[in-house]
């Protein structure tokens, strides 16, 4: 409420024209976002808040698998209850709504450090920043985007001495998300350098609370996603950092990095280029009745330590994690969220020629509209999918309890990478399926870290596999089609199946690359 009545403060005295770049940069973000639609996990969520009659009941349910994040139900999943098998939309408009806010509370945030008009561009490039679109378009991935605003928002209230909703809004931002703790721990930093110590236990104390609950909830009652490893080894969060490091430099400014860039820009439409060229001409003229061209920046170097400081420490919690590398293609490039944070200040402020700043924007610009572009086209791929499996009528009257492995549109393609997930996943499968009427059928994706042996299908991602006689029954997503494959044939069907690159080593057939990859993180090595 807070930050609604700020905002409809600011909208009744305009003399810069500070807000008409703020509903600007709202009318870009409707844009980038609408018709994006939902993705992974979100048919799975779909799925299980669909048993729940409404909002209330969603509320009260007793689901715990949001237990270690309490306040990630109420902002995420209950909203499922209350969509349609058909009707996606209202998902956009909640990404709309969430994505503004964010948007606020980090121009508020930069506002302590930059002038208006850069600190909403620092804002909007944080969040739209082509490394992490999984966070910006992905529902339920938000909650990285939701939990950095709101403790940055937060530290916004401690500096204006506006202590009770600070620790408000940071006990939220604690609990809607286990990715909150770096974040804590920055802020906290940054207070004790200015000396601030009672704001800065403010801001962290929340999260410690959090961080005890998260694990009693997690390690010893077993409930929720698993994040911590069961024994800690010294060694193996050594070499996890060591990965992290690694491929946080490729992902935000090496090969991963452009080649996002560069594919995401051909991502673009006819439609997508003229509104894009519509967007900047508005932007200049705006910039213009302001008379500020790009303005000028002075890095705040304290600020750029606390920056440093998060990225150092978000490394940290997934080198204990052991999950997830920094990745620019796929829904996992979530993690490198926070170095787009320390990228987007850069961006505005290092010092450099006017016209390398505005080219490195204009190419920025050009990949974040074309990934939105993406998106909307996967979205209408994805709904013409799942109608078709609705609309067969073999996969309707099948009635065998033998299992159906779904091949075909695994991901969508962004050039030659990998990149949305579909059906790549089998729980996911089976929200889809579930979706499109079919909740009967026993389902698994089908794709190359599948191989069948002695008699078993092997998932060799996750050291799962599965009994098969001697034939297996295969829809074929892509021609719409169930197949029968005798068993000696699987691994010949197989071996038909698209390979999934998800990251640009998988094209270089370097045997010392892989061992070293592997020997970082050993769970890889089902892609190389």
């Amino acid at each position: 409420m807070l930050m609604l009545k700020n905002m409809k403060k600011r909208l009744t005295i305009d003399p810069d024209g500070t807000m008409k770049l703020f509903w600007f940069y709202v009318l870009i973000i409707v844009y980038l976002l609408y018709g994006t639609g939902i993705v992974s996990d979100d048919y799975v969520t779909l799925v299980s808040e669909s048993m729940n009659d409404g909002l209330f009941a969603s509320l009260i349910s007793g689901n715990n698998l949001y237990l270690a994040r309490p306040l990630f139900k109420f902002f995420y999943a209950i909203y499922f209850s209350l969509m349609g098998v058909n009707n996606y939309a209202l998902i956009d408009y909640l990404k709309i709504i969430q994505i503004i806010l964010i948007f606020y509370q980090m121009t508020k945030f930069f506002s302590l450090f930059l002038d208006s008009a850069t600190s909403m561009m620092a804002s909007f490039l944080f969040i739209f920043f082509p490394t992490h679109d999984s966070t910006t378009y992905f529902f339920l991935a938000t909650h990285l985007n939701l939990t950095i605003a709101l403790y940055f928002y937060a530290y916004y209230l401690v500096h204006s001495n506006k202590l009770i909703p600070a620790g408000i809004i940071s006990t939220i931002a604690s609990f809607v998300s286990y990715g909150s703790p770096p974040v804590a721990f920055s802020l906290f930093i940054y207070c004790v350098v200015k000396r601030s110590y009672r704001k800065g236990l403010i801001l962290l104390i929340p999260n410690i609370i959090y961080s005890f609950y998260f694990v009693v909830v997690t390690t010893m009652m077993k409930e929720d996603t698993k994040r911590l490893p069961d024994f800690f080894s010294f060694s193996s969060v050594l070499k996890q950092f060591i990965m992290q490091i690694c491929s946080f430099f490729d992902a935000m400014i090496g090969p991963s990095f452009f080649l996002k860039i560069w594919y995401s820009i051909l991502e673009n439409s006819l439609t997508s280029i003229i509104l894009a060229t519509l967007f900047l001409a508005a932007f200049a003229l705006i910039l213009k009745a302001r008379k500020e061209s790009i303005p000028k920046a002075i890095v705040n170097k304290q600020l750029l330590a606390v920056l440093i400081v998060l990225v150092l420490s978000s490394l940290g919690m997934f080198a204990v994690t052991g999950y997830y590398p920094q990745i620019a293609f796929n829904l996992g490039n979530r993690v490198t969220i926070y170095g787009s944070l320390l990228a987007a200040y850069l961006i505005v402020v290092v010092p450099m020629p006017k016209y390398v700043r505005r080219g490195i924007l204009l190419i920025l610009f050009g990949a974040i509209v074309g990934i939105s572009t993406h998106w909307k086209y996967w979205n209408l791929q994805q709904v013409q999918v799942v109608d078709q499996i609705r609309s067969n009528k073999v996969l309707s009257a099948y009635n065998a309890s033998t299992t159906i492995y779904v091949s075909g549109n695994q991901y969508s393609r962004m050039g030659p990478f990998s990149h949305i997930e579909f059906f790549s996943e089998s729980y996911v499968v089976h929200g889809i399926f579930t979706l499109a009427g079919h909740a009967n059928l026993s389902l698994s994706t089908l794709n190359k870290r599948f191989a069948y042996e002695n008699g078993i299908m092997n998932d060799k991602k996750h050291n799962f596999g599965l009994p098969i006689r001697n034939t297996i029954t295969v829809y074929d997503s892509v021609a719409d089609r169930l197949l029968t494959i005798p068993a000696q044939d699987v691994n010949g069907y197989i071996k038909t199946l698209p390979v999934d690159y998800r990251h640009w080593i998988q094209f270089i057939e370097n045997e010392k690359l892989n061992k070293l990859i592997l020997l970082l993180m050993p769970r890889f090595g089902y892609a190389l």
